[in-house]
């Protein structure tokens, strides 16, 4: 069974197609590719090769892998759905026998918003900053580069956009960082309803090679009359 993923359609981070190894021997990869089809099989991206710097390097005793720095609007043209990544990763065991994997990853691409980290409710009159944290892979560290958020209604359109975030953590940060908005329904006369505040942050994680990556942090925000 494929591994399965969910990312908003404009994310951008990696994905891996990984190996077991066999206990008590090893595993090299010599080459990988990858292919991407969508949910009636056509095959959107065929045999695209994956780079010596985008795998593990090495005999590898435990696992082996290999990634690509997948985004929905460079591979699937900015498309929702569902679709299916899959390796071709070929290497060396110990015994210097040749093996080849194909391991594959189910992926659901969903609209801006569709995911929410958690949920608040706020008066027409009230005013703070709405956090988003970014989880950071461990062992890796992430630089942000740029921040700025959107406003969705409950419909998933789009209220305000690419506004611009005034704080955030600076520097290359270990196991999370934060970004954060004041935010004033009164300032942008919203009417008592829910909403989807939706950062979009981007920044450089210190994989080898450096990558750039995209996350999406969506907080559900239920206005309410100053009287509630």
């Amino acid at each position: 069974m494929a591994t399965t993923v969910t990312m908003e359609v404009d994310e951008q981070y990696p994905i891996y197609g990984s190996v077991t190894v066999v206990a008590g021997g090893s595993f090299q990869i010599q080459s990988a590719n990858w292919s991407l089809s969508n949910d009636t099989g056509t095959i959107i991206q065929s045999n695209v090769s994956i780079s010596s710097d985008c795998f593990d390097s090495g005999p590898q005793n435990i696992e082996a892998k290999a990634w690509v720095n997948f985004s929905p609007v460079v591979f699937a043209s900015s498309s929702t759905g569902q679709y299916l990544l899959k390796f071709s990763i070929t290497g060396i065991g110990t015994d210097g026998l040749i093996r080849k994997y194909e391991p594959s990853i189910a992926i659901t691409v969903v609209p801006v918003g569709y995911t929410s980290v958690f949920s608040l409710s706020m008066k027409d009159s009230e005013k703070f900053p709405i956090f988003g944290t970014v989880t950071i892979p461990s062992g890796l560290t992430f630089t942000v580069s740029n921040c700025t958020w959107d406003l969705l209604d409950g419909n998933g359109n789009v209220v305000s956009a690419n506004n611009n975030t005034p704080g955030l953590q600076s520097g290359a940060r270990p196991t999370s960082t934060s970004v954060w908005a004041d935010f004033s329904p009164a300032d942008l006369s919203l009417a008592e309803d829910l909403y989807t505040f939706s950062y979009i942050v981007t920044g450089i994680s210190s994989d080898t090679p450096t990558l750039t990556r995209k996350y999406r942090i969506n907080v559900s925000i239920s206005v309410v009359a100053d009287q509630a």
